[in-house]
């Protein structure tokens, strides 16, 4: 890349295994997903030549902000990653209530920024992912419930897309001028569909007389837990929206405990009793608010005191330590042991979302998940694995994006996480994933797929049928159609075709021109 200032990371560089990691290690085993080159990137100039060069020379890129992705479609084997992670210095502006975020920031710096001048926007729940594939997937977080998805907050865009037959131009994008259509696509549709996001402006909210407090609640056997549960399915979604909750399901021997967390947003003066008693209300009016506790965080709940030194957000405490641990602590001695966190770095791991269908019987789902998971899998410490139920409703209903799934009471995710890349149970652990899930679907409970946390497994109605071909047309229509449904992927497919005609843009879960015919 001559005629490219940018950092280039090649196969002969000592620096490129580390620079080809991304958050999943367990699908780099073998060398796979192993590019020719990463081109570090600091500017929209910069990403701009990088394409030029590989259209030039006839080279596949990928996009990377923070390599989060969980199926690896931020990388590929033989190609160049645009890497945007150097692209992170914010501006904010106090008097327009907006704050100008490149793509490859990383939440803990969002958060960090924003908390000095008592600000927030609603990012995601994990310090070291990028708010780039954040806020295109959509972005669920923990104040969604207050401020709606990330996207919902977007203001304005940056991105390099295709200039007609040849080249790339920089393009700014808004809901008012000739690129709104393409804007809006940016809200909910994922990233790397329509060119590459280098920054993304957001109205930002005040904090001024407000404060964020992170609490959990921890119910162990003796509590009934699926009690709690089918009360938390009950109100969690209908609860004052100045509380976002998530529960959490996870095995203990032969036992099960859960786990509910959240962030509300108080009055500075509140007290203490008067915090519990609301959030109380996410399980019932009357639950015991001596169990409910507070998490220690950055911003202190006292004095609201920014601890710059060794800042770690208040939104990154609901990543599920406290009930890690807890795993950790009573679940046999084997070695080595899974992750204590899944946020710190990365890690091998497999996830699927999905969401809840209309009308279903709460009762009865509890019931379902609760029989699955009170077998033992037998795997000890070596697996954190968990099913996380993320509550919706509240302003994420009303938000004007490609969410599809806006109008439910809550997202799923089954996750497991483990230490070693070539684990000899990696398979297993797979499949106590790829089960759980078709255990949920195949009983008429569960549906779609959330493109933030992709599953390509969950196009599959039974586990002996063929994995996903992305190269396969029927196969990539199916998988789009769980993450949009048919009416929202038509629009999208035509701005797709509007915007980049020859797929310029591509990756294993892209949107793709040409797929019209086939839906219409």
């Amino acid at each position: 890349m001559k005629n490219c200032s940018v950092t280039v990371i090649d196969k002969s560089s000592p620096y490129y295994q580390k620079s080809r990691e991304i958050s999943n290690l367990l699908l780099l085993n073998d060398d796979k997903l192993s590019p020719d080159e990463i081109a570090y990137c600091e500017s929209a100039e910069d990403v701009k030549c990088v394409l030029n060069h590989c259209q030039q020379n006839n080279k596949l890129f990928r996009i990377r902000s923070g390599g989060h992705h969980h199926e690896g479609a931020c990388t590929a084997d033989n190609v160049i990653i645009i890497d945007t992670s150097r692209m992170n210095k914010m501006v904010i502006d106090t008097t327009t209530n907006t704050v100008i975020i490149p793509s490859g920031t990383k939440l803990k710096e969002v958060y960090k920024e924003l908390t000095k001048y008592e600000l927030v926007i609603p990012g995601g729940g994990c310090d070291s992912v990028a708010i780039g594939g954040l806020a295109q997937g959509g972005g669920w977080g923990p104040y969604s419930r207050l401020y709606g998805m990330t996207c919902d907050s977007l203001v304005s865009a940056q991105i390099v897309i295709a200039d007609g037959k040849v080249g790339f131009k920089i393009v700014d994008v808004n809901n008012k001028n000739e690129y709104k259509d393409l804007f809006k696509s940016l809200k909910g549709s994922g990233g790397g569909n329509f060119g590459v996001v280098t920054s993304l402006t957001f109205k930002t909210q005040s904090l001024v007389g407000l404060k964020k407090v992170s609490f959990y609640i921890q119910m162990y056997d003796e509590e009934k837990p699926q009690y709690i549960l089918n009360k938390w399915f009950e109100n969690a979604s209908q609860a004052t929206n100045v509380i976002t909750s998530f529960a959490r399901v996870y095995p203990k021997g032969n036992n099960l405990h859960l786990y509910v967390s959240g962030i509300i947003i108080a009055r500075k003066n509140d007290s203490e009793q008067v915090i519990k008693k609301q959030i109380a209300t996410i399980i019932d009016v009357n639950f015991p608010i001596e169990h409910i506790k507070f998490e220690a965080n950055a911003l202190s709940i006292q004095n609201d005191t920014l601890n710059s030194e060794n800042f770690t957000s208040i939104e990154n405490s609901i990543s599920s330590d406290v009930f890690i641990n807890d795993i950790l602590e009573t679940q046999g001695k084997q070695v080595p042991a899974a992750p204590a966190s899944t946020c710190d770095e990365p890690h091998p791991h497999k996830i699927s979302s999905f969401f809840p269908k209309k009308g279903i019987d709460y009762t009865a789902f509890a019931n379902a998940i609760f029989e699955y998971m009170n077998k033992d899998h037998g795997f000890g410490n070596k697996l954190n694995c968990y099913l996380s139920l993320h509550g919706m409703g509240g302003k994420i209903k009303d938000g004007d994006n490609y969410f599809y799934y806006k109008d439910r009471d809550f997202m799923l995710q089954i996750q497991a996480w483990w230490s070693e890349p070539k684990d000899p149970d990696n398979n297993k652990y797979l499949a106590w994933v790829e089960n759980l899930r078709l255990e949920l679907s195949n009983k008429g409970f569960t549906e779609g797929c959330f493109v933030n946390f992709p599953d390509y497994n969950c196009i599959r109605k039974f586990g002996h049928m063929e994995k996903y071909d992305p190269t396969n047309d029927n196969d990539r229509i199916k998988l789009l159609l769980q993450f949009y449904e048919k009416t929202y992927l038509i629009d999208l497919l035509k701005i797709k075709q509007k915007y980049d005609s020859k797929n310029l843009f591509l990756h294993e879960m892209s949107l793709k021109s040409g797929f019209l015919d086939n839906l219409i």
